[in-house]
């Protein structure tokens, strides 16, 4: 996933520095509004490229097998899972719910690349920095505190039924990609 999400979009600013494209751009808006702009654009387009065959799938599954009421007996969902009571109560609403958060995920791994393109020079290095990076945290993640808040855990989780825990994570790292892309004064590439 980190990678996929990262393909379509987020050598675009990298693109537009080397073209010159950013600086004809910056003279008919503010350099914070074109940053925003690219931002969003890449986040969006990172989270539609998760969202797409995310739901053909499940079009595509509900067709085959045609959702019931699940069974804690049959399904894989355990109290550890977040939101895991909802999945049992009302699986549509579940799913929606898992769609818009791993959208929101998949939409902060390309925003991830779109700031290592403001100061690497290297189309594939921007490609797989989040992918080296969610590979790192994980590894991390495993010697220090034997798993419990690594990428992973984050993408399916299981994060012993505490919502606020992934949701305080995906907002450090909005925080740690937005600011330094919008509010960065100076052209580095």
């Amino acid at each position: 996933m980190p990678i996929l999400v990262v393909i379509p979009y987020a050598t675009s600013y990298y693109s537009d520095c080397r073209s010159g494209y950013n600086k004809q751009m910056v003279t008919r808006v503010s350099r914070r509004s074109y940053h925003q702009a690219k931002y969003f654009a890449n986040f969006i387009s990172g989270a539609l490229i998760f969202l797409a065959p995310a739901f053909i799938n499940f079009v595509m599954t509900s067709w085959i097998y045609p959702i019931h009421n699940p069974s804690p007996l049959v399904a894989g969902l355990h109290e550890y899972n977040l939101f895991y009571n909802l999945f049992y109560d009302v699986p549509y609403v579940y799913i929606l719910g898992c769609m818009v958060y791993y959208c929101i995920i998949s939409g902060l791994l390309a925003s991830i690349a779109i700031l290592v393109s403001k100061y690497i020079e290297n189309y594939f290095s921007i490609i797989i920095t989040p992918f080296v990076l969610a590979f790192v945290a994980m590894y991390i993640d495993r010697i220090l505190n034997g798993g419990y808040f690594g990428l992973m855990v984050i993408v399916n989780g299981k994060v012993m039924k505490e919502f606020y825990i992934p949701l305080i994570m995906l907002g450090i790292i909005f925080v740690i990609t937005y600011i330094p892309f919008v509010y960065d004064k100076k052209e580095v590439v």
